[in-house]
């Protein structure tokens, strides 16, 4: 019979100059920690998509953080959207975690979402030495790929996307019909309650207009650091296209724009042994939360894929388990 593990979970929020972030730390109470794993969201998933999989990762022995995109979920809005911001803010976050411990600095693997996809990129530019792996679920880009380069909204376009904003917030059955294509099944009404809550907060559009003009400029050399990485995305994902620019980018940084892969998706993952993709059949966002639903069961399965996933190269790296690569 199976015991299963307790797991202390606080609840937190630092300040880093003007912006408060959001973030939950998930501690097995009884057994030693084996990793440390880092969950960055995005702005459709907030610390509660990732609650059940830290809980579960908890279980199997792993300190896990999970941290709101700074401007979104429970995190103060108005924060500046640059990756290089973002990930000295969630460097900050993460040494906080090993301080409270007593702990030297720890070295992580980091698990990202959507739009963070950019941001655990520059992390690992940044302190390549601190990072082990990197999981990126269902990458998020601009429409014209990955930029290279500072990307500026016109007035219209700007205009543009007020517009779109307006059209779905003023209506709730507008809106929960784009959350529906967004995740791919309809949600709770408590869960769609919750993210309605936070897109029609005040300052939730400006915050997201800066997201769309500075979140996707990725520095130089960030596509190129070598290391273990996972790409996971759903079938159903309507932005199952940028999953392809980010493999594209991976493969070869000038060629990072674009949705359009120019050859099969196994030939990127056997020039490049670091990488490994998975598809899911789900939406954009495919991990499950706290919400008892028909939805439960699919989720509960995304999340025991997704943990299988992370664990089997955790295993791996520190030599637990050693896999046959297949020639």
């Amino acid at each position: 019979m199976s015991v299963k593990m307790r797991v202390d979970v606080k609840v937190r929020k630092l300040r880093f100059k003007s912006t408060y972030v959001y973030f939950c730390v998930y501690t097995p109470e009884t057994v030693k920690i084996k990793y440390r794993v880092a969950f960055i969201g995005s702005p459709v998933c907030d610390t509660l998509a990732f609650n059940q999989l830290c809980r579960d990762m908890a279980g199997k022995g792993c300190l896990c953080v999970s941290i709101d995109l700074p401007g979104f979920g429970n995190s103060s809005v108005m924060a500046e959207q640059t990756n290089a911001y973002r990930a000295q803010i969630i460097w900050g976050i993460l040494d906080d975690v090993d301080f409270g411990r007593n702990e030297d600095l720890g070295k992580w693997h980091l698990v990202s979402h959507g739009s963070s996809c950019g941001t655990v990129l520059e992390m690992t530019r940044t302190q390549p030495n601190s990072v082990l792996s990197r999981t990126l679920i269902a990458p998020v880009s601009h429409r014209f790929g990955f930029t290279s380069h500072e990307y500026r909204m016109s007035g219209l376009r700007k205009w543009f996307y007020r517009q779109v904003y307006n059209y779905y917030i003023e209506d709730r059955g507008r809106f929960n019909d784009k959350l529906k294509t967004v995740f791919g099944y309809e949600l709770p009404r408590e869960r769609a309650d919750k993210l309605y809550e936070q897109f029609s907060s005040p300052g939730f559009l400006e915050t997201m207009i800066k997201l769309l003009e500075n979140g996707f400029y990725i520095n130089e050399g960030a596509f190129d650091v070598k290391g273990p990485l996972i790409l996971i995305y759903g079938s159903r994902d309507p932005f199952r296209a940028d999953t392809y620019a980010m493999v594209r980018a991976l493969d070869d940084p000038e060629r990072a724009h674009g949705h359009r892969l120019d050859q099969p998706l196994e030939n990127y993952q056997r020039k490049r042994e670091y990488m490994e993709v998975h598809q899911l059949p789900a939406g954009h966002v495919p991990m499950g939360d706290k919400y008892k639903t028909q939805q439960a069961d699919k989720d509960a399965t995304f999340n025991a894929a997704i943990m299988q996933f992370l664990l089997g190269l955790m295993m791996e790296l520190d030599g637990t388990v050693k896999t046959v690569k297949k020639k």
